[in-house]
């Protein structure tokens, strides 16, 4: 087993070589977490010593890409944090009601278990029609997969608590269609969401919304990353637009003269471009 501090060593090896050989850039990620996620890839593939990663780095081209995707978080699951999903839809509401239609963007969607549940919850609400909602990923594996709206038997069972917690008024179940082990999102609703691949903070801003919904991605990164995702998202935001993260997330200390803490139990911001 590669020692920590070996791994230290090692992870900052790591970056240096992938960036120069690869032109793969794993700057921006915390450090601790780097090294936790490129330790267990390490050892998941039988290496280690911390002597034989520098070689392996070398002479297998595909590993840039292979650890890329090893530090792209994809879990998540329906109706996650009930609350913020409940606030959403209520704020959702209030938009719609002045503007006639309202642009929403889930960023880092993965899977898009989140993205569905917003979607399923504007439904009951007769706002989904009024909507359009963009989710978007960079890992293309996760985007596949929430193209397809499969999800397993399991993650739509665990989730009736949430679902009615977060203000579903009917039965989960009517929005699926099931086989032996799987569910599977009806067209109606898997229709309404709009997938793409986009990687926050590199590609252009994409589009101008009402709402941005970023959850779950900042804590992964550093001060100076978490600042380069922030302005990248206040680009594709109208003036008065607000951004949702999760409970575990903060944007105080970043561009805090554009953003107005709206709802501190969700983590609802407002940006205000001219302050």
């Amino acid at each position: 087993m590669i020692a920590p501090f070996e791994f230290t060593k090692s992870g900052l090896e790591i970056k240096k070589i992938v960036r120069e050989l690869y032109d793969v850039n794993l700057d921006g990620y915390h450090e601790l977490y780097l090294e936790r996620r490129l330790a267990y890839y390490f050892q998941k593939h039988g290496i280690d010593k911390a002597s034989m990663i520098r070689d392996i780095i070398i002479n297998k081209p595909k590993i840039a890409q292979e650890l890329q995707k090893e530090l792209q978080i994809t879990y998540t699951r329906l109706f996650r944090e009930p609350a913020f999903f409940r606030q959403v839809v209520k704020l959702i509401k209030t938009i719609q009601q002045k503007k006639g239609s309202v642009r929403i963007w889930h960023t880092g969607c993965s899977n898009g278990s989140e993205a569905y549940s917003l979607a399923i919850l504007l439904k009951e609400s007769n706002l989904l029609g009024k909507c359009t909602i963009y989710a978007t990923d960079i890992n293309e594996k996760a985007l596949s997969d929430a193209k397809k709206g499969v999800l397993s038997l399991k993650d739509v069972q665990n989730t009736l608590n949430d679902y009615h917690e977060a203000g579903g008024v009917q039965h989960l179940s009517e929005y699926f269609t099931y086989t032996r082990e799987s569910s599977i999102l009806k067209s109606s609703i898997l229709n309404q969401i709009q997938f793409a691949k986009h990687e926050l903070g590199h590609d252009h801003p994409f589009n101008e919304f009402d709402i941005i919904i970023c959850r779950n991605m900042l804590i992964y990164y550093q001060n100076f990353h978490q600042q380069k995702l922030v302005d990248a998202m206040l680009n594709s935001l109208i003036n008065g637009g607000y951004i949702g993260l999760s409970n575990c997330e903060s944007l105080i200390g970043i561009a805090e003269t554009k953003l107005k803490l709206v709802d501190s139990g969700q983590n609802i911001y407002q940006y205000f471009a001219h302050n």
